[in-house]
C-alpha cells in the first residue's frame, strides 16, 4: 500500500502546480506577491517527482523482506523441531499439523475406493 501512497503523493503534488499558479494569479489581482507560493509549489512538485524512485525502491525492499520473514516463520512453524515452545505456538502448530493430516487423509485411496478386482466377476454375482 505504501507504493500506491507514494504514487498518489507525487501525482497530487505535480497536479497542484497549475492550480497553485491559478490561485497566485487571483492573488496578484488582490495585490499580493504570487512568486513565493509559485516557487514553493514547483519545488514541492519537483522534489516529490525526484524522490519517487528511491521511496518506491525502499518500500519494495521493505515489502519483500517482510514477505520473506513471514514465509520463513510459517515454514519454521511446520517443522517438527524439539524446541521449548510457547503455549500459543504449540497450539497454533498443533492446529496446523492436524489440518495438514486431515488434508492428506483425503488423498488416501483405501478410504475412498474399494480395492480393484480384475478377476472378471461383478460385485452383484
Amino acid at each position: 500500500m505504501a507504493i500506491l501512497d507514494n504514487l498518489e503523493r507525487t501525482t497530487k503534488s505535480v497536479a497542484e502546480v497549475p492550480v497553485d499558479f491559478a490561485k497566485a494569479g487571483v492573488e496578484t489581482l488582490m495585490g499580493e506577491n504570487p512568486l513565493p507560493k509559485m516557487k514553493e509549489s514547483v519545488k514541492r512538485g519537483l522534489w516529490d517527482t525526484v524522490t519517487l524512485g528511491p521511496r518506491m525502491l525502499r518500500d519494495t525492499v521493505a515489502g519483500v523482506l517482510k514477505g520473506t520473514l513471514r514465509l520463513t516463520w510459517n515454514v519454521i512453524k511446520l517443522l517438527p523441531l524439539p524446541l521449548p515452545m510457547l503455549d500459543s505456538w504449540k497450539k497454533e502448530r498443533g492446529n496446523t499439523m492436524l489440518r495438514t493430516k486431515d488434508a492428506l487423509d483425503l488423498f488416501r485411496f483405501d478410504q475412498k475406493f474399494p480395492p480393484l478386482d480384475f478377476s472378471g466377476k461383478t460385485r452383484a454375482s
